[in-house]
């Protein structure tokens, strides 16, 4: 599927600019509707990934995110990237279906462990998360690094996500959760250490693989 959404990204649009495009969808045209889920479904699909414990879940969460946006473009003000904004409202909306299903992400009352009160890093020594191996991060595929997110707990992936690859702080994320700031760190640090754990054993067993090939 994500192929295919790629190659639908690369269809040349009719409308001049995403103003455009967002002023045409609030008004209903169908053919702006439509141009807007391949210009963007595509990256849309891969934060949904990030978050989703698997493909059918991540195509949920596309759908609704979808719907959502075409139901609220019109309060899209032009300011900033349309794409940021659609980012947003698609977070908004994974969010919301992960607490509706009760899923593990909101259930952080057994796991209110207090971390540093420094801000973190790959590199803090405060958590003791030496970054990964950029020469192995190199050679790693997006979709192989995907995988890798999708197999962390789901409230470890879901605070790494909105840290790491959303720029959200820690407080914003607790907000976002219900959680406290310390729990949100306690979490990415935890997320961290599985990452770098789980990335160097694949590249290890993929070159091991390789050579044996």
């Amino acid at each position: 599927m994500w192929q295919l959404l790629k190659n639908l990204a690369k269809r040349k649009g009719k409308f001049k600019n995403d103003k455009e495009l967002a002023k045409a969808c609030a008004s209903g045209n169908q053919e702006a509707k439509e141009e807007l889920y391949n210009k963007y479904a595509s990256k849309m699909f891969a934060l949904c990934l990030r978050y989703a414990r698997e493909h059918a879940e991540a195509e949920d969460f596309l759908h609704e995110g979808f719907i959502k946006v075409l139901a609220t473009i019109h309060k899209w003000e032009g300011k900033g990237s349309l794409e940021s904004w659609m980012r947003r409202v698609f977070i908004n909306v994974i969010l919301e279906k992960l607490r509706s299903n009760k899923h593990q992400v909101y259930n952080f009352s057994s796991l209110q462990l207090e971390g540093p009160d420094e801000d973190d890093n790959w590199n803090s020594p405060e958590l003791n998360v030496p970054a990964p191996d950029p020469d192995i991060i190199s050679q790693l595929s997006e979709k192989e690094i995907i995988n890798l997110i999708q197999r962390l707990p789901e409230g470890y992936r879901t605070v790494f996500n909105l840290y790491v690859i959303e720029g959200f702080s820690h407080k914003e994320i607790a907000q976002m959760l219900g959680i406290s700031e310390g729990t949100a760190k306690s979490q990415l640090s935890r997320a961290k250490n599985l990452l770098r754990k789980w990335i160097e054993e694949h590249f290890y067993f993929k070159k091991k693989a390789t050579k044996n090939a």
